[in-house]
């Protein structure tokens, strides 16, 4: 997909508080085929990703952090339609064929 944008500059926060002026946090936005898909919570400092940019799956995006509303260090993930005003309802997401559930904790391994 093509990164369609990035935010950045916004500490982690010490465990168990959050920061609720960004809710997301550090983020990256991807926009593929249709859909864009939000990857929030990213550590300060580290997306590796422009405006864009275009990205591929194993490409390095950035490292998991602990900012905006977040009380622990986690990746929160979703997508929805791209519609002609804006954004659209939220898409199911799919890795290796499997539906990810709330909650749901999914290992892969990095090269």
């Amino acid at each position: 997909g093509r990164v369609m944008a990035v935010i950045d500059g916004w500490p982690d926060s010490p465990l168990s508080s959050y920061d609720a002026d960004e809710p997301g946090g550090n983020q990256v936005a991807i926009e593929c085929g249709g859909a864009v898909v939000w990857l929030q919570h990213l550590l300060n400092g580290s997306i590796e990703v422009a405006v864009g940019q275009t990205v591929q799956a194993g490409d390095a995006l950035a490292q998991v952090g602990n900012s905006g509303k977040s009380s622990e260090p986690h990746l929160h993930i979703h997508a929805q339609a791209m519609e002609r005003e804006g954004m659209g309802a939220s898409l199911a997401i799919t890795f290796s064929s499997r539906y990810l559930t709330r909650n749901m904790v999914y290992r892969v391994s990095v090269h």
